[in-house]
């Protein structure tokens, strides 16, 4: 334990502020600013480079430092990842309704209640979210993204494909 105790002590602050970051940003639509801190390291990880092949007597800390730094990026990379995955998931199962009950009626439904899907019930899956008809009767399908809060993913219901649609 004290091995273990000694290793940690010197990494205490990196660690406490890397999880702090991962916890805040891991978080829905709060991956955006992950892009702040990629600019810091642009700058701090040449620096630390330079110093774990200057600086003999803190090479190994500050290897340690960086291996926390990017696990905690990769921790908040693949959350999102996840995110974006279950989410894409839950919006091709109802894209599957639509395009089910479009094969049946020979139109798209009104509104997606028409498919057997509440609002409450496609908000609950994909958060921001929701279907329409325009007025020429070409249905509108958008679901905000799981990184970033205003950007949104759209479905084109004539090419079969997910669109994204940067704010």
């Amino acid at each position: 334990m004290t091995i273990i105790i000694k290793f940690f002590k010197p990494h205490t602050a990196s660690l406490l502020i890397a999880t702090l970051i991962v916890v805040c940003l891991a978080q829905y639509q709060l991956g955006f600013i992950l892009n702040f801190f990629l600019l810091v390291w642009i700058f701090w990880l040449p620096y630390s480079a330079y110093r774990i092949i200057t600086n003999s007597v803190i090479r190994q800390h500050q290897i340690v430092r960086v291996l926390i730094w990017l696990i905690a990026a990769a921790i908040i990379g693949l959350a999102h990842t996840v995110q974006h995955n279950h989410t894409r998931n839950a919006a091709d199962v109802f894209v599957m309704k639509i395009q089910a009950f479009t094969d049946k009626y020979h139109r798209y439904p009104s509104s997606i209640s028409e498919v057997g899907v509440s609002e409450d019930e496609l908000n609950s899956q994909l958060g921001l979210s929701y279907y329409s008809l325009n007025q020429l009767g070409r249905p509108s399908f958008v679901y905000a993204t799981s990184f970033e809060p205003f950007s949104t993913f759209s479905y084109d219901f004539d090419a079969r494909v997910w669109e994204y649609l940067p704010d």
